[in-house]
């Protein structure tokens, strides 16, 4: 057993040495007495001895303190009053110490207190190697070396509480030497332990993993690491059994079984390597499968014509496969195909709307198709042919929605040669023929005149602008074309008369009054 002796007070300590009291003021004796007094032999040994005593305790004062015995070097340097007060309760006090011989020297009692210092100060951190070995779980994996160490420490007691300090220096510090190289193998010990359990995880080997980490643990019962491995380690025969099951589920196609299996495996053991593989391979599997039927659906409806649904397709199978290059070829290529019969529906549309000479609708339609593809030849000439066509009919329904506007003789020229030139039309159509049938009539009937009878007092002079003065009159019949008039009334004495008067064609008769019957008021 390893004791600590409690330090006892220095039973080899030099006297207190206090000069002499010298009284100044007390007279010297006569230089006969001194010389008498030398030359006793009595006052010369009481000297020689004084002398003695006094060369002993200067060495003990100042030699002695800054003396040590070489001694082997400690690592250890931790609190000791707790280890102390820990050992102390199951030691028994060490026997009081015997007076060293009695023919031993101040130079020898000096020489031992040191040694025994020594020794309880190698002890203080024995002790607490010993500790700190004990907390780590030392019997679990150095228990001979442990003992070993032990047994020397116990030897060094029996030293110890015989005086013989110097051997109970040396059996301590050999023992804390050993403690010492149990402590720095622990670490090693601890990470060796560690590599050699997750790895005999990733095996799949449970039973090796557990021992591994249980040697971890008991050497350090706090690391985090260790103690999530070991929990790994108590679910990893599940974790590969449903690994096992995945497998089977997978080899008989079952697909989506088998990711469950794995799942489960993964939710036990996030960290197992082979779960994550696994998991990849069936959902890759899975991937692939969907992939392909959405991909068969596409194809299927795109030989069968029905663009949208395979456009629809196709779509599914890129959500799936992002980077696929076949979905995005196949969808490109029913794009293409859309976008053909697109321009294919849009010529169609304003051939049809041409022969019913729509034409600003036909025009609309190839201006559709070439905003698709702009190159297209017969969109190109479509739109100028349609384009002009267009212009045409605008112009023959202005004046036909309008016919007032041929009564302007401006107007009724520009109209006679634009239909001139309608005429000479090849390709005129039905619905153009017709229009210049009846914008024709209508020209006809702005230059037929219409009677129109005026009325007077016969003293008024009547004038109608663009035709000429009237003069004088009662009655009067005229024929005048279509269109509007101004009939202007003058007479000496009296305020002008205006008449404003509208011929249309076909109309009854008209009867315009025209006089200037207000005097003109007086200046």
């Amino acid at each position: 057993m390893i004791s600590n002796p409690d330090r006892e007070p220095d039973e080899f300590a030099s006297p207190t040495i206090r000069p002499a009291r010298i009284d100044l003021s007390r007279r010297s004796v006569d230089g006969a007495q001194a010389a008498s007094g030398l030359r006793n032999p009595r006052y010369i040994a009481v000297a020689l001895l004084f002398g003695l005593l006094i060369a002993a305790a200067v060495g003990v004062i100042v030699v002695l303190p800054d003396w040590r015995p070489a001694i082997a070097p400690v690592t250890s340097q931790a609190n000791n009053a707790g280890v102390k007060q820990a050992v102390a309760a199951t030691t028994p006090p060490p026997p009081a110490a015997t007076a060293p011989p009695p023919g031993d020297a101040p130079w020898q009692k000096a020489i031992r207190s040191g040694l025994r210092k020594d020794s309880q100060l190698i002890l203080e951190q024995l002790l607490e190697a010993r500790k700190s070995l004990e907390e780590h779980g030392v019997m679990q994996w150095a228990s001979a070396d442990f003992e070993q160490a032990m047994t020397t420490a116990e030897a060094g007691d029996k030293f110890y509480n015989g005086q013989e300090f110097e051997q109970a220096r040396d059996s301590y510090q050999k023992s804390l030497d050993a403690l010492n190289g149990l402590l720095e193998r622990k670490e090693t010990l601890f990470e060796e332990s560690m590599q050699k359990g997750l790895q005999a995880l990733n095996d799949g080997d449970s039973a090796s993993a557990k021992a591994a980490l249980q040697l971890a643990l008991a050497i350090d019962p706090l690391d985090r690491e260790a103690g999530l491995a070991m929990q790994r380690a108590g679910t990893l025969d599940e974790v590969l059994a449903l690994i096992a099951e995945g497998d089977d589920l997978l080899a008989a196609d079952q697909l989506e079984a088998a990711q469950g299996s794995y799942a489960k495996a993964q939710g036990l053991d996030p960290a197992y390597p082979v779960t994550a593989e696994k998991l990849q391979l069936v959902e890759t599997r899975i991937r692939d499968l969907v992939f392909g039927r959405h991909m068969s659906a596409g194809f299927a409806e795109l030989e069968a014509g029905r663009l949208d649904e395979a456009r629809k397709a196709f779509n599914e199978a890129l959500k799936v496969a992002t980077n696929s290059v076949e979905a995005r070829n196949a969808l490109e290529q029913v794009n293409l195909k859309l976008t053909g019969n697109r321009i294919q529906a849009l010529l169609k549309q304003a051939e049809a709307d041409e022969a019913a000479e729509e034409w600003q609708a036909a025009q609309r339609s190839y201006e559709d198709a070439l905003a698709i593809d702009d190159k297209l030849a017969a969109a190109q000439a479509g739109r100028e042919r349609t384009a002009v066509r267009a212009a045409i009919h605008e112009q023959v329904m202005s004046i036909i929605d309008h016919p007032d506007r041929l009564y302007d003789p401006k107007v009724y020229s520009e109209t006679r040669t634009f239909l001139d030139r309608m005429h000479a039309l090849s390709d005129k159509g039905p619905v153009l023929s017709k229009q210049l049938a009846t914008l024709g009539g209508l020209m006809e009937q702005a230059a037929t005149p219409v009677r129109v009878r005026l009325q007077s007092d016969n003293q008024t002079e009547v004038t109608i602008y663009k035709v000429g003065n009237l003069g004088f009159f009662t009655d009067l019949e005229l024929e005048l074309r279509p269109g509007r008039y101004v009939a202007v009334g003058i007479r000496s004495g009296y305020q002008d008369a205006r008449t404003e008067f509208q011929v249309a064609p076909d109309q009854p008769e008209q009867i315009v009054q025209v006089r200037a019957d207000r005097p003109s008021m007086p200046r």
